[in-house]
């Protein structure tokens, strides 16, 4: 899925190039995401997630509802803008930078936008002429501060720039919302993750949670886990038959035909997922995924070109969520829709919420020494 040669943005950026310059982007940018790159990021994940605290408690004296997902959204532009570009952005503070407004422009829809998707699938060499040269500017502002890429050509540079922040800002935002909206209609998976994390804040005393904490909390994981099952961010994969494989005596799959993996449709058959509509994330805790079939679950999709940002999406999901479940009791708004009703973007190429989701917070009593 790109719109040819005439598009570097396209066809070179590591979800759609082909092989050579496959592996060859692939194994530069793997350096970027090594647990000690990933170390350094700590220090900011604790500012935003402190900026994410005292932005909501500020929204909470206003009296408006909480536009979660704009605000979710806010912290994960954050987070990659300044990780990935630094690029100083605080848009966790007051919803607004010059991050926040590329990517509040990447997730808008008007027909040109409807246009220009259809032209990648339809009449991709149309699609640079609307949209690419449109952008091309915006991302040769900030491609000169990927230090570790700089052996790339320019359009391979540019094209890793803006996938970067098109494949983080949005999924990661878009699953944090729905965590926080889910645990709000789960009293029980909230008051499971609260204890948890009361628990290891009280361990570690004046010391604020870190990387390392965060990732051996158990039910924490199951959490973010049990979201991505029902709301993955792409609900679909596609892969290209690298040679002729035989299903069955009635079907055989031609090389290079290219294949749809219904991602979501497994992640919500309750052949793999008994009562898939309900929110457990007990299904994910230790000893218990055992029972999970493998190629079942796959959120960030699996093999070779899995998400190389897998590790980095996770830390960020864990820094919010902790913060957001620790300081504040999470409780549905009378007369909204329940989780099973909440609408799916319908414009949209990835799954994200498609009307606004608010809850309830109320400042949770500040832990004792």
């Amino acid at each position: 899925m790109s719109s040819g040669k005439g598009d570097p943005i396209g066809s070179l950026n590591i979800f759609t190039a082909k092989d050579p310059n496959w592996t060859y982007v692939r194994k530069r940018l793997t350096v970027v995401f090594t647990a000690s790159k990933l170390r350094t990021m700590q220090d900011l994940l604790i500012k935003k997630s402190d900026d994410l605290i005292e932005r909501l408690t500020k929204e909470i004296g206003k009296g408006d509802l909480i536009q979660t997902r704009q605000i979710c959204t806010d912290y994960t532009s954050d987070v990659v803008g300044e990780s990935a570009f630094g690029i100083s952005s605080e848009s966790t503070r007051d919803g607004d930078s010059v991050v926040r407004r590329i990517t509040r422009e990447f997730g808008a829809f008007n027909l040109h936008r409807g246009l220009s998707w259809s032209s990648i699938f339809f009449f991709p060499e149309l699609f640079f002429l609307a949209v690419m040269r449109q952008y091309r500017h915006q991302w040769l502002l900030i491609v000169t501060i990927l230090q570790n890429l700089l052996e790339m050509s320019e359009d391979l540079l540019v094209a890793q720039a803006a996938v970067f922040l098109f494949g983080g800002f949005d999924t990661s935002g878009s699953v944090f919302t729905f965590t926080i909206y889910e645990l709000a209609h789960n009293h029980d998976a909230q008051e499971r993750l609260y204890k948890e994390l009361e628990e290891t804040k009280k361990q570690l005393g004046d010391k604020d949670f870190d990387l390392k904490s965060l990732e051996e909390l158990p039910y924490l994981n199951a959490v973010i886990k049990e979201t991505l099952r029902k709301y993955p961010p792409m609900g679909w994969l596609d892969r290209v038959a690298t040679k002729e494989y035989q299903i069955d005596n009635n079907l055989t799959i031609p090389a290079g035909s290219v294949i749809y993996v219904n991602t979501v449709g497994m992640h919500m058959d309750p052949e793999y997922f008994p009562e898939p509509e309900v929110y457990n994330p007990n299904r994910f805790l230790p000893g218990n995924d055992k029972s999970i079939l493998p190629y079942t679950f796959m959120p960030f999709g699996d093999g070779p070109r899995s998400c190389i940002g897998l590790r980095f999406a996770k830390q960020v999901l864990r820094f919010g969520i902790a913060k957001v479940c620790l300081n504040f009791k999470m409780e549905p708004i009378p007369k909204t829709p329940k989780p099973h009703e909440v609408q799916i973007d319908k414009y949209g190429l990835l799954m994200m919420p498609g009307e606004k989701l608010s809850v309830n917070l109320i400042p949770r009593p500040p832990l004792s020494a």
